[in-house]
C-alpha cells in the first residue's frame, strides 16, 4: 500500500527535510575544521585519538542527516514500484514457498486502514510498519524493523507470533520477547481493541517481538 498523494510531502515534512540539510551542512563544516587541526596542530597521541573519534561520530551523524534530508517519496513511486516488481517477476508465486507480491495499491486516504483491512481479511500475511496501531486493530503480525539482514516482528497475540516462529530455520537466532503489559492478548473484537487504543493514546503499546 502506498500513501495517497496528499500525504506524500506535507509542509512539515519539507521543513524537517530542510532542518536535516542544515544540520548536515554544519556538521560538514565542523568535520572539515577538525581534519585541518589533524594536519596543522601538534597533537599528542591521546588528543589525536580523541579528535579522530569525534570526527568519525560527526561523519556518521552527518550521513544520517543527509539521508533524512532527502527522504522524500517520489511522485511516480507507484509506477516505478509496479515496473520494478514486474521486471523481477515478483507477482509470480515462489516455487519454494508459494509466496508472491500482490498488486501495488495507492490508498484513497490512509494507508493504515488499507493495511488493516488486508490483514483482517486474510489477504496479507504481514505488514511492514512501525505503527503499533496496525498491530492492535488488525491483530496481525507486522515487521516493525528490517535492516542489514535483521528483522523484528510484532504482534499483540503471543500464540500467533510463536506459531510464526516455527517457520524460521534452525539456524535462526530469533528470541521471543513477551509484552510487558499484554492487555490486548485475548481481546477478539477489533472495535474493542481500537477503543482501548484510543483511550490509551494510540502509539503507546509495546508489542510482542522476536
Amino acid at each position: 500500500a502506498v500513501r495517497p498523494v496528499s500525504k506524500q510531502a506535507t509542509n512539515q515534512r519539507i521543513a524537517n527535510g530542510e532542518k536535516y540539510r542544515i544540520k548536515a551542512f554544519k556538521l560538514r563544516t565542523e568535520i572539515r575544521k577538525s581534519k585541518q587541526r589533524l594536519h596543522r596542530e601538534r597533537l599528542d597521541a591521546a588528543e589525536r585519538a580523541a579528535l579522530l573519534k569525534a570526527i568519525k561520530k560527526k561523519e556518521s551523524n552527518c550521513k544520517r542527516n543527509e539521508t533524512l534530508s532527502k527522504g522524500k517519496v517520489p511522485k511516480n513511486l507507484p509506477e516505478e514500484l509496479r515496473r520494478e516488481l514486474s521486471d523481477r517477476a515478483a507477482h509470480c508465486a515462489n516455487p519454494a514457498t508459494g509466496g508472491r507480491v500482490g498488486e501495488v495499491v495507492v490508498s484513497e486516504f490512509e494507508a493504515d486502514a488499507l493495511m488493516c483491512h488486508k490483514l483482517l481479511a486474510g489477504k496479507a500475511v504481514m505488514a511492514e510498519t512501525k505503527d503499533s496501531d496496525i498491530n492492535i486493530i488488525s491483530g496481525g503480525i507486522t515487521i516493525s524493523s528490517f535492516t542489514k539482514g535483521k528483522f523484528e516482528l510484532s504482534c499483540i497475540t503471543a500464540s500467533k507470533i510463536q506459531d510464526a516462529m516455527k517457520f524460521l530455520s534452525n539456524e535462526s537466532k530469533a528470541v521471543f520477547k513477551p509484552a510487558e503489559f499484554p492487555i490486548f492478548d485475548g481481546v477478539e473484537s477489533p472495535r474493542l481493541r481500537a477503543l482501548m487504543m484510543v483511550m490509551m493514546g494510540c502509539d503507546v503499546y509495546l508489542a510482542m517481538k522476536t
